[in-house]
This record gives C-alpha cells, sequence and structure tokens, in this order.
C-alpha cells in the first residue's frame, strides 16, 4: 500500500515536471511569435503607408 502511494506521488512529480517544461516552452513560442509580429509590423507597415 505504502509502495503505491509512493509511485504515485513519483508519477504525480514526473507529470508536474513534463508539464511545467510544456508550458515553459509554449510560454518562449508564443514569446518568438510575439516579437517575430512586432518586426514584421515594423517592416510592413511603413511601405503600406508609403503606397
Amino acid at each position: 500500500q505504502q509502495q503505491l502511494k509512493d509511485l504515485e506521488q513519483e508519477y504525480g512529480l514526473i507529470i508536474q515536471k513534463d508539464f511545467d517544461e510544456i508550458t515553459y516552452q509554449i510560454d518562449k513560442y508564443l514569446h518568438k511569435q510575439q516579437q517575430t509580429y512586432k518586426k514584421l509590423r515594423e517592416l510592413i507597415l511603413p511601405s503600406i503607408s508609403r503606397s
């Protein structure tokens, strides 16, 4: 019984660690996307307004 509880706790910690890593990677990706979008706006908007 105790061994089962220990395994469940260990499994829960592994899942939490994986979840944290996935969340971190998604946040990093979204931040890069935001930076790319801002750079594209800086390049595109002036050329549109000049037309």
